[in-house]
């Protein structure tokens, strides 16, 4: 059995299909969670985007708008509008396809 993380992609084309548990584990699919870490990242960044004080790079905004273009391929394309922790995707840049 193959064993890989979907990509954002797959995610999207799923159309939330892999957000219930039962259907993940039906599926075969492993639901993994969040790292403390992870959260914690997100939180210090959420907050120091909300100060104005989180310096964004050029790197930053291209990973923010390859996450952006998979958004919009989601049905309807509102549904995963959520923000994403910039340290998430720096840290899981192959998720982008």
């Amino acid at each position: 059995m193959e064993r890989r993380f979907l990509s954002l992609h797959e995610i999207v084309l799923t159309e939330d299909k892999y957000s219930y548990a039962t259907i993940c584990a039906q599926d075969e699919i492993d639901l993994v969670k969040n790292s403390p870490e992870e959260i914690a990242d997100h939180a210090v960044e959420v907050l120091m985007r909300a100060r104005g004080q989180y310096p964004e790079t050029a790197q930053d905004k291209v990973l923010l708008e390859r996450f952006s273009e998979i958004q919009q391929l989601s049905t309807p394309p509102a549904h995963m509008r959520s923000p994403i922790a910039l340290s998430f995707l720096h840290r899981h840049e192959g998720l982008l396809g």
